[in-house]
């Protein structure tokens, strides 16, 4: 016994002329990425911020420093946050 499997694309406007798929999947799959790239640049920012090169150089103030980069870097977070919660619709 043979199977055939026959495969059609439908290929319309509505579509954007993607064969088989639909704009609002699409963007998505890119939103997602963006998001998850922007999680990876906050992480290495983190890591740079909070490494050694940059803290050496505020031996000083370090304290303030520290405070200061906590802060900013939480506020980062809970922005972003909130535009993923709106572009996810929750």
């Amino acid at each position: 016994m043979e199977f055939a499997v026959k495969v059609c694309y439908y290929s319309s406007p509505a579509t954007g002329g993607l064969p088989g798929g639909d704009r609002a999947v699409q963007a998505e799959k890119g939103q997602t990425i963006m998001r998850r790239d922007v999680w990876f640049f906050l992480f290495f920012l983190g890591v740079l911020l909070f490494g050694w090169p940059l803290m050496s150089i505020f031996r000083n103030g370090m304290a303030i420093y520290l405070f200061t980069v906590w802060l900013v870097f939480i506020v980062l977070i809970l922005i972003i946050s909130i535009f993923s919660e709106r572009e996810d619709g929750g």
